[in-house]
């Protein structure tokens, strides 16, 4: 038994799920909905510089943060958007519980540490 083949059937069991074909779904439809999926990216980016700095222990600039919720905001108005993060956090969580199985079947501590 090759894992690396039982992973990649995994990953075809995955987009066979709601969630993952739900994620496709509104991802496309986000897509097709240019401002909105631009204002998604700034967001993420942001946002992700924002993670780095407090990872590093950086204090990141109060404006970024209020930038960033009001970027937020913006996004939370639209249906699309919501849809797509909602559709994201689902397909996420089936993820992390696959990858919370294989944890502890093989008893790595990870959340011990």
């Amino acid at each position: 038994m090759n894992v690396y083949d039982k992973a990649h059937e995994t990953a075809r069991a995955l987009k066979e799920t709601p969630q993952y074909k739900a994620y496709t779904r509104a991802r496309e439809e986000l897509r097709a909905d240019r401002s909105t999926w631009e204002m998604v990216k700034d967001f993420r980016s942001r946002q992700t510089r924002i993670q780095k700095q407090i990872l590093s222990g950086e204090e990141p600039a109060p404006e970024k943060i209020t930038e960033l919720q009001e970027l937020s905001g913006i996004i939370g108005r639209s249906e699309r958007a919501t849809e797509f993060f909602r559709a994201e956090m689902e397909l996420i969580k089936i993820v992390e519980d696959i990858q919370r199985i294989l944890v502890r079947s093989i008893d790595l501590e990870l959340e011990n540490l």
